[in-house]
C-alpha cells in the first residue's frame, strides 16, 4: 500500500492497531514544524523549480457592472504543490496515517505551513480575501489546499462593440506577487 501511489486508500492498508486520531496526533508533534520557517518555499534544487498545480473552479457570476468595468466571481482555487519537509513516515506504527490538516493562510502569522502567494492581478479583492482553509498534507509532503469565495476583478470587457449581439468576456490575470521567476516557482494551471 505505501508504494501503491494511492494517498486516498491508504488508511485502508494501514496495519496498525494504534488508532487514526493518535498516528495524526504523533504525526502533527514529531517535530515536522521544529525549525518550519513559513516564509522559505520548497524549492530543493537549483535546475528544478518548484511545481504549484493550480485548479480554477468557476461556480457562477455574483456581479457584473459595465460602468464601473468590474466582474466578481464566485469560484474554487485548488493550489496543489510538494513540501518534501512535511513529508514523514507511513510505515511507522505510530505515525500510520496517509494525511494530516495543517492551517494554511497568506498571513504569515495564520498559516502553519508554507503556501505560494498566488494572487488575482487585476483584483479590486483579490485570493487574500478568500477565507483560509486548512490543508491537507500526504505522508509524501504533496499539499492540497482548496479555497473559494469571490474575487472582484477589473476588467476592460470584450464584445460591447456589437450590443445587443454581444457576448461579453473578461480575463482574470492571476500569478504570484513575489518569486515570479518561472525558474524557482512554476504554476501550471490544470
Amino acid at each position: 500500500c505505501i508504494e501503491s501511489g494511492v494517498r486516498t486508500l491508504y488508511w485502508q492498508c494501514c496495519d496498525s492497531d494504534v488508532p487514526i486520531y493518535v498516528c495524526e496526533t504523533n504525526i502533527r508533534s514529531n517535530a515536522l514544524l521544529d525549525n518550519y520557517d513559513t516564509m522559505v518555499p520548497p524549492i530543493v534544487s537549483r535546475t528544478e523549480p518548484l511545481d504549484v498545480t493550480v485548479q480554477i473552479e468557476y461556480q457562477t457570476i455574483e456581479d457584473l457592472n459595465v460602468q464601473a468595468g468590474t466582474i466578481t466571481v464566485f469560484l474554487t482555487i485548488t493550489l496543489i504543490w510538494i513540501d518534501p519537509r512535511l513529508a514523514w513516515d507511513v510505515s511507522n506504527r505510530t505515525t500510520c496515517a496517509g494525511v494530516v490538516s495543517y492551517w494554511a493562510s497568506l498571513d504569515k502569522e495564520q498559516t502553519d505551513i508554507w503556501v505560494p502567494d498566488f494572487d488575482l492581478y487585476n483584483q479590486v479583492e483579490g485570493v487574500d480575501k478568500l477565507t483560509d482553509t486548512r490543508a491537507s498534507v500526504y505522508s509524501d509532503g504533496t499539499v492540497i489546499w482548496s479555497r473559494n469565495g469571490g474575487l472582484k476583478a477589473i476588467c476592460q470587457f470584450v464584445g460591447l462593440a456589437q450590443i445587443p449581439f454581444d457576448t461579453l468576456g473578461c480575463q482574470l490575470i492571476m500569478g504570484p506577487w513575489t518569486r515570479v521567476n518561472p525558474s524557482m516557482i512554476r504554476f501550471q494551471f490544470d
